[in-house]
């Protein structure tokens, strides 16, 4: 509004002068369409900006992944974003460049862990020790498992070994401290019902 007034200003002074203003006007108005076509993308990334900020599908903090890009959302600005992922790689990305966004935050994500147990190892003995071990899970890390992980069972079958699959129910930003921690206290379990192989050998 403040160089409007003060171009307009100009050229009602340069009319009462007598200069023939139809020429600035053409001129203006060429300028404007080519610093419109220069400016589209700009434009897009702030109304993008806006409904992001207004609607307030995100937040800083969030985990999300855009475009198969998983990381914490560190800025939201009216033209850009950034995110950080666990390696500290930041990716600064243009908002009407975002085609495909899922805010992990909002659900409760699931963490997966597959437990191998050699053949030479009695698969009852191994399953009470997967038991005992998640048993114990929400009492000594009340923050990240608020309930007992689930023991889904066998979930394939090797030549050498099969695989017990094991799942808790973590906020996102847990989810791989959670899974280290479930493979630590199952190899613990192990270890103490004295097996004669170690469950994840």
């Amino acid at each position: 509004l403040y160089y409007v007034v003060y171009i307009g200003g100009a050229v009602v002074a340069l009319s009462c002068l007598g200069v023939d203003t139809t020429a600035i006007f053409v001129s203006a108005g060429v300028l404007t369409i080519i610093v419109g076509f220069g400016a589209q993308s700009l434009i897009e990334d702030v109304i993008t900006g806006l409904f992001i900020i207004l609607e307030g599908e995100i937040a800083v903090g969030d985990i999300i992944t855009v475009d198969g890009f998983r990381g914490e959302v560190k800025t939201i600005g009216l033209r850009t974003i950034s995110i950080i992922d666990l390696g500290g790689n930041i990716r600064i990305i243009n908002n009407s460049e975002i085609s495909s966004l899922v805010n992990l935050s909002d659900v409760t994500s699931v963490a997966v862990v597959n437990v191998p147990v050699s053949n030479e190892v009695s698969l009852i003995e191994a399953e009470n020790a997967v038991r005992e071990a998640l048993s114990e899970l929400p009492s000594e890390y009340p923050d990240i498992f608020k309930d007992i992980p689930v023991y889904k069972g066998v979930d394939k079958l090797l030549e050498e070994y099969i695989e017990l699959m094991v799942v808790a129910n973590v906020a996102e930003e847990n989810i791989y401290d959670a899974r280290r921690i479930m493979q630590r206290e199952i190899r613990y379990s192990c270890e103490k019902a004295k097996l004669n192989k170690p469950c994840n050998d």
